[in-house]
């Protein structure tokens, strides 16, 4: 006789809309499982970062990093005269 195991809890893959089976390797965190799995999460996560409004014209341009800033100093520095 087969165990069919009719206990298990279920929730809806938020991105895929599948049903998920409670697994052993989420029993520590069932609560925050949303994604039946890593690829349904990426694929979310990046069709919510194309959706997400551009940001405004008029904010100042954000500062050159620090690496920026040194290879341009050190370019000014190669440069003969």
């Amino acid at each position: 006789m087969a165990h069919k195991k009719p206990h298990l809890t279920e929730k809806i893959c938020e991105h895929c809309q599948k049903v998920m089976v409670w697994r052993k390797a989420w029993r520590n965190a069932w609560d925050t499982v949303k994604y039946c799995s890593n690829a349904c999460q990426r694929l979310a996560n990046r069709e919510a970062r194309r959706t997400e409004p551009p940001a405004p014209a008029n904010t100042p341009p954000a500062a050159p990093s620090l690496k920026t800033q040194r290879f341009r100093k050190s370019r000014k520095k190669l440069t003969l005269d």
